[in-house]
């Protein structure tokens, strides 16, 4: 019922997936590791830099440099908000010129990753529906 040619190629995409999410941790790595050797110690007490409170602060940095206290509450989301005074002691750094456009390059190709895995994953959906659900899927 399914071609070898098909499988063959919904592997491959797989397998690139992976190397895709490998490649975005290791830029999650590089991100976090830039900001530490900066003064910023944004995974002391958010648990996740990336999501909506720590990209908050991480575009805040690369507009700004640095965060006061009602920068940093504007960027808090939810729960993270009740920690502001502990996040403001973690983020008491100052960004050169040089440093916010380098964050800024990293941050740029961490989206362009996470869009590019995205796109692959809309196609590795739309295989699985024509392997596994025999719904015609153009190639």
């Amino acid at each position: 019922l399914y071609s070898r040619k098909r499988i063959r190629e919904f592997r491959d995409l797989n397998r690139y997936r992976k190397s895709i999410i490998r490649d975005i941790t290791s830029q999650k790595n590089r991100i976090e590791k830039f900001l530490q050797s900066s003064g910023f110690r944004l995974s002391s007490f958010i648990s996740d830099i990336f999501g909506a409170s720590g990209r908050n602060i991480i575009l805040h940095l690369i507009e700004h440099g640095q965060i006061d206290r009602t920068a940093l509450d504007s960027c808090l989301k939810t729960k993270t908000r009740n920690r502001i005074d502990e996040i403001l002691m973690s983020v008491n750094g100052t960004l050169s010129e040089h440093q916010k456009a380098f964050l800024k390059i990293l941050m740029n190709h961490y989206d362009s990753l996470k869009e590019h895995l995205n796109e692959i994953e809309k196609d590795l959906e739309q295989d699985m529906a024509y392997l596994f659900m025999g719904w015609s899927v153009p190639r």
